[in-house]
């Protein structure tokens, strides 16, 4: 890796740190999406879904609508799901902990009073509360979104202070449209879309020019990236990162269709490939096969049947607790139990 970095002159691998705020690639179209929204959020539109497939870039667009928000006047919280909700009681919890409440002891009822009257404040100081649930799609059925609207409906009696942003894929919709208390409520619906051929062209450009790294990908190694990747911005971070590797290893500058080729080698999608990407790796494999036999070399031994492949090991407990504070704060903390007397 230390060699990688420092023939591209580089820290990190170009395509695998996160970008400054200030430095996301911004599209026309996706810049007045991202008005739209934050318009709508400074408006205390009360409900918005934000929807895109997996890898589109859903949670870079909370961290720029974060960034963008005005601080004055607006409080702005994200929260993750990790597992599937399928009833209340995981809301409440976790906008007391964000909020600055402090839940030791409390029962759900006294939890809820403390909650209100934390909106009490802000709707004395003016201000507005805008919170992101990141992963929405795993809220399924409306029981899971009943606190929500009992959130919403309060505002009719006190005044709006709270606006929900939902994020998550396309079946967030679906939930949305059966549960009856919210169907209405939706004010917007934002939904992201993969790049284009030249977005992918000028993403790619654009995060070489802010990592100042010296290299140029060629028409047609884009026109393969784009091709696998279907213009989703996570995989083609990954294949951007998989060219100049291997173009390290030739020690190449430019990134040429047939360095793309050999890249997309090692990168396996779970989706079915496109027609003539099948076709590209079909002659992919006869010229490898060919090369073997001139060379002399036996041809590989076929994969035995009927094996499945050994499962990975569970993660371990403190793996996942090496999370910075301010990570553990997106996930939801059981309140202590009160002692026994």
């Amino acid at each position: 890796m230390s060699n990688y970095l420092k023939y591209w002159n580089t820290d990190a691998p170009v395509f695998g740190r996160v970008p400054a705020v200030a430095d996301l690639f911004l599209p026309h179209a996706l810049a007045l999406k991202l008005e739209r929204l934050k318009m709508a959020c400074e408006q205390t539109q009360a409900l918005i879904a934000l929807t895109g497939d997996p890898g589109a870039g859903k949670s870079t667009v909370l961290r720029w609508l974060g960034a963008n928000l005005p601080t004055d006047g607006y409080e702005y919280l994200i929260t993750t799901l990790v597992k599937r909700e399928t009833g209340p009681g995981w809301l409440t919890p976790r906008l007391a902990e964000l909020m600055g409440v402090r839940a030791g002891g409390m029962s759900q009822d006294q939890l809820l009073r403390a909650t209100a009257a934390r909106f009490d404040e802000l709707i004395e100081e003016k201000r507005t509360l805008v919170v992101a649930v990141d992963a929405a799609q795993l809220l399924t059925g409306p029981a899971s979104l009943e606190e929500l609207a009992a959130f919403l409906n309060l505002q009719a009696f006190a005044g709006r202070c709270l606006t929900f942003l939902l994020c998550g894929t396309d079946s967030l919709l679906d939930t949305l449209a059966a549960t009856a208390e919210l169907s209405g409520k939706l004010a917007l619906h934002t939904h992201l879309t993969a790049f284009t051929r030249d977005e992918t062209a000028a993403y790619v450009e654009h995060r070489l020019r802010c990592a100042r790294v010296q290299a140029a990908f060629e028409d047609q190694a884009i026109d393969l990236i784009h091709l696998r990747t279907r213009g989703v911005v996570q995989a083609v971070d990954v294949a951007a990162d998989n060219c100049l590797t291997e173009a390290f290893q030739k020690s190449l500058r430019r990134i040429s269709a047939e360095t793309a080729k050999t890249a997309a080698v090692t990168l396996r999608t779970i989706e079915r490939p496109s027609k003539l990407a099948r076709t590209l790796d079909e002659a992919g494999d006869r010229d490898r096969s060919l090369s073997r036999m001139a060379a002399g070399d036996p041809p590989p031994l076929p994969a035995p049947r009927g094996e499945a492949p050994a499962p990975s090991p569970p993660e371990s407990r403190s793996a996942k607790d090496q999370s910075s504070i301010k990570l553990q704060s997106l996930f939801k903390q059981d309140p202590p139990k009160p002692d026994k007397p």
